[in-house]
């Protein structure tokens, strides 16, 4: 008998050791434990808090510096092991501002005034953020935000951002992106030129979000969303690239819907881009000693060659190049996104009128309150020279324009564009 029970015990041992291999015991990967094609990652199980899941600082492209700066983005190094997603990425290289982030990477706060009128940031910085809810729910639709800053600053890491409780109201996976901004992002300059139409569009923000968009198109199906059910959605600036995401050819199949808010087509023409490029290269050459006036700027730049430019310009650290920009004001914000004739058709208005863009569910409007930001432009909107400093969008534009929120909508698609434009047929979505 004593024999027969050593036996059992045993067996039943060896039937709970079984049990728990079955289950995976101490091997059972984490719940955010995913697997990207370029390799894993492993981010914060938020279940408890916020009932979500998150993958913070994952990398959609190399860092953009040495040849890669004033290019477009490449996909990133793949890498062994499992990578810890855990924080968020660096905000992009800019000239600091009230949205720019803080100097050193420093939590949101006071510390962000520290930066006002200096470089902060860091070119390495081509990365995203997931969140969906903490479930196995699978095929989830997927919001893709851009944020906003003028197209000069912002970043994916402010707490504006935070997807975790829209990925929980929404029940869905929310992906926000980093992308280059100002001088680093947006430069149509002539000795910048390759020969490759991307390369030299100067949309390289642009680009970015698309390398982002493919980003989601090839992995996120691993955090259990839908490649196929794609919103676009972005504010301010966000809206201007969202718009611009529409009519450019290069977003064929990475959007499915689009939510633009408080931003329309907004686009600069190739010379304004490149008049702006050119003074901003004249600074850089006179603040480094090597002019001592436009002239003699235009003379030094003019024995050079393209190479020997590029060369010039991808040797300075971007703290140079965005102390340059800082210190002349008078050059104004770089011009994007630019209408270059491939990333971006010229005449991109007349593009979306004539029905060459992506053939997909819009919703556009704007975000309440906005125009608080825009509040000394009031005056010279209106005619009336006296600020727009109201409480809210309604009080300020509302009462102004004899605008009524509650009344019965009456816009139709033929007062936006011209119904000799409309398509007879739907286009099949792109």
């Amino acid at each position: 008998m004593i024999q027969r029970f050593r036996l059992g015990a045993a067996a039943l041992a060896v039937c709970a050791s079984l049990l728990v291999t079955a289950c995976g015991g101490d091997d059972d990967p984490s719940p955010t434990q995913r697997a990207t094609k370029f390799g894993t990652i492993d981010g914060l199980d938020r279940s408890a808090a916020s009932g979500t899941y998150a993958w913070l600082g994952v990398p959609f492209a190399q860092p953009p510096v040495g040849a890669l700066r004033w290019a477009p983005p490449v996909d990133p190094a793949p890498w062994t092991g499992t990578r810890t997603a855990t924080q968020f990425g660096h905000g992009c290289a800019q000239g600091g501002r009230y949205f720019s982030p803080a100097p050193n990477d420093a939590a949101y706060g006071l510390a962000v005034r520290e930066g006002f009128g200096k470089p902060v940031g860091d070119e390495d910085c081509l990365t995203l953020n997931i969140w969906r809810p903490a479930d196995n729910q699978t095929k989830l639709p997927v919001i893709f935000f851009i944020h906003g800053g003028s197209n000069i600053s912002g970043y994916s890491a402010d707490p504006i951002y935070d997807g975790q409780a829209l990925a929980k109201k929404a029940n869905a996976v929310v992906v926000t992106v980093n992308y280059r901004v100002g001088v680093l992002g947006w430069l149509d300059l002539p000795q910048l030129k390759t020969g490759d139409a991307p390369t030299d569009s100067g949309d390289f923000a642009l680009l970015d979000q698309q390398q982002a968009l493919k980003f989601v198109q090839g992995n996120i199906d691993a955090f259990g969303g839908d490649a196929g059910n794609v919103t676009v959605m972005g504010q301010s600036a966000g809206a201007v690239n969202v718009w611009a995401l529409l009519v450019s050819p290069l977003s064929v199949g990475l959007m499915h819907k689009a939510v633009p808010l408080s931003g329309g087509i907004a686009n600069a023409t190739r010379t304004t881009a490149q008049t702006y490029s050119k003074a901003l290269l004249n600074a850089i050459v006179i603040a480094d000693g090597k002019a001592t006036d436009t002239a003699s700027a235009l003379a030094w730049v003019a024995t050079q060659s393209n190479a020997q430019i590029a060369t010039y310009l991808r040797g300075m650290s971007a703290n140079q190049i965005l102390t340059v920009m800082l210190a002349n004001p008078q050059l104004g914000n770089a011009p994007s996104p630019i209408e270059d004739g491939n990333v971006l058709p010229v005449g991109s208005i007349a593009a979306l009128a004539a029905g060459q863009y992506r053939k997909i569910p819009v919703l556009a409007g704007n975000a309440k309150d906005e125009g608080t930001l825009f509040a000394n432009l009031f005056g010279s909107v209106t005619g009336t020279g006296i600020p727009g400093f109201k409480p809210n969008d309604y009080d300020r534009f509302g009462l102004q324009f004899n605008f009524d929120p509650n009344a019965v909508a009456s816009l139709t698609e033929a007062d936006l564009i011209n119904a000799a434009y409309l398509p007879v047929t739907a286009t099949p979505a792109g």
